[in-house]
């Protein structure tokens, strides 16, 4: 499993901002690990390793 670096983990505050950051970096990033919380509690972190 890959072990994310605390130092590279962004926060999404809404999926509006996450897709947003997928469509400026999907073709530069070669991976995303994302963290997801309850549909409540909209969160999400994801580190490019």
């Amino acid at each position: 499993m890959l072990e994310p670096n605390p130092l590279r983990i962004m926060t999404f505050e809404t999926p509006i901002d996450l897709e947003r950051w997928l469509k400026e970096n999907h073709a530069t990033e070669s991976e995303l690990s994302l963290r997801i919380y309850k549909k409540k509690n909209w969160h999400c972190e994801r580190d490019l390793g």
